[in-house]
């Protein structure tokens, strides 16, 4: 079987309206020839029930009804058997249209339909031609999943005391840097600033207790998160950073809101829980380690 690319695109997949990932849902599969791996893919999901990707792992669910998909993607040719079959597929390197000029060319817009929920989908059709990208086809849901997609750095995590093991019965203080990061990209060819801001923490102390909260704490002295191992042990402390996010796009110096969050978590090395006794000494062990009591 021989394919033929018609259009060609390098972001492969555009939503221009409510969104879903392309995983979304099995009753609802592509085309076998149709591959998901394009970086960018999105599904533009319309009917009864509209989905939002306003989770990472968002998916359709049975009960949604989807009465019409929409992607754009380039035209892949199947010649041979009975006839010539056309379906949606992922291209080369864009061939851009010559009135685009800087500007990304969007392939052709695809679409196909069915009655209600349990009816099978109607084949793939080509509803619309190649056009130009502009700024406006920049999309929240297309930050969001660039976002989800772009390396944040873990909050960092301190512990107090920080001399690689803790004491029983003895508050441990916990800190996380709330310093926001700046994400550059590019979406459709123009680029785009993601600046994230931690919006809240979760911690997990590794004995079963947790912490959540918005405020990163305070070290000591003036300490505002703290946790006490009733046993000893080693343990690894983990926090886990929920992180809102603004955007702006080249040209339009207006921040506007991400519709969704990203996470990220750090942990930190193995932390020894002892038990100590006080005792009196002659002198400063550190200094004179084998001075009586030391």
């Amino acid at each position: 079987m021989r394919r033929h690319s018609i259009y060609f695109q390098a972001f492969a997949l555009v939503m221009t309206h409510a969104v879903a990932p392309l995983t979304a849902g099995a009753e609802t599969p592509l085309p076998a020839q149709y591959s998901a791996e394009a970086r960018d893919g999105f599904i533009d999901v319309l009917g009864a029930t509209s989905a939002t990707n306003t989770d990472s792992a968002a998916s359709a669910t049975s009960d949604q009804a989807y009465l019409t998909e929409s992607v754009r993607a380039p035209v892949c040719i199947d010649r041979g058997g009975a006839g010539t079959a056309r379906y949606p597929c992922p291209g080369d390197p864009v061939i851009p249209l010559e009135e685009c000029g800087d500007a990304a060319t969007f392939p052709p817009l695809w679409q196909r339909t069915r009655a209600s929920a349990q009816d099978e989908w109607t084949a793939w059709e080509v509803v619309g031609t190649a056009v130009c990208a502009t700024q406006a086809d920049i999309t929240p849901g297309m930050v969001l999943a660039e976002f989800r997609r772009l390396p944040l750095e873990a909050s960092g995590l301190v512990v107090q005391p920080d001399r690689g093991w803790l004491l029983v019965n003895k508050p441990t203080v916990v800190t996380a840097d709330p310093a926001p990061q700046t994400l550059a990209t590019t979406i459709l060819g123009i680029p785009v600033t993601i600046t994230a801001t931690p919006a809240s923490y979760a911690w997990d102390f590794g004995d079963g207790a947790r912490l959540e909260t918005a405020d990163p704490g305070r070290p000591w002295p003036d300490a505002t998160h703290t946790h006490t191992y009733a046993r000893t042990g080693t343990y690894r402390i983990a926090l886990t950073t929920t992180w809102s996010a603004t955007f702006t796009v080249a040209g339009d110096a207006t921040a506007r809101d991400v519709p969704g969050t990203a996470t990220t978590t750090g942990t930190t090395g193995d932390l020894v829980v002892q038990e100590r006794r006080a005792h009196l000494v002659s002198g400063a062990c550190a200094a004179e380690p084998a001075a009586p009591g030391c």
